[in-house]
């Protein structure tokens, strides 16, 4: 009779993220073995290689949990409170998610392997760029270059959480609401702005 496993997968991915997020994409086996209490050959046993540990752990989802939020559309409140909101759970997914992507790409791992065709970074615009359109239609905004906005947009977020993983530096949570209101703010007078000024 096989022994149960006392590590579940989920807790195996979740100490791989940690200890890649903590170490980089070189974390050696033994601080994520040591953390769960196992041997690295259980690591290696249950998943079948490191590289299949790491593409297991560290591969975003294929649909972000922000982008369901964002389906629901715009609602009556302030634009620059809605953004706001939108921008902090883009920031705080990206936060966790930007080192997994470096790592993945650190060790040879190639985009197609990452995410699938019109998934990722495709599937993020079109999100974005939908809610835009939506606020649009509720004349909540006046903007008509809605593929561009998305795209500044989510720049200027992925530029935030990109910046702060290169420093190995992560942002207090002050300065993280600061960047976000200011970036709500500005998108807020600018999707707002009447064309003829």
């Amino acid at each position: 009779m096989p022994r149960p496993r006392l590590v579940t997968d989920d807790q195996i991915l979740s100490a791989m993220r940690r200890g890649v997020v903590d170490r980089g994409a070189h974390v050696p086996l033994e601080a994520v073995a040591d953390q769960l209490s196992v041997t690295v050959p259980a690591l290696i046993k249950r998943f079948g290689s490191r590289r299949a540990l790491m593409m297991a752990a560290l591969t975003p989802p294929e649909r972000p949990p922000w982008v369901e939020a964002l389906q629901r559309g715009p609602d009556e409140r302030p634009l620059e409170t809605q953004l706001h909101e939108v921008f902090t759970r883009i920031l705080d997914y990206l936060g966790e998610v930007v080192p997994c992507l470096v790592a993945l790409r650190e060790i040879g791992i190639p985009r197609e392997r990452i995410f699938t065709k019109g998934g990722g970074p495709e599937r993020a615009v079109e999100a974005v760029r939908r809610w835009l359109e939506l606020a649009r239609e509720r004349k909540s905004i006046s903007a008509t270059e809605l593929d561009a906005v998305a795209h500044a947009m989510l720049g200027a977020l992925h530029g935030r959480a990109f910046s702060a993983h290169l420093r190995n530096q992560k942002p207090t949570a002050r300065a993280q609401r600061e960047f976000v209101s200011e970036l709500a703010r500005f998108f807020a007078r600018a999707l707002t702005a009447s064309p003829n000024r």
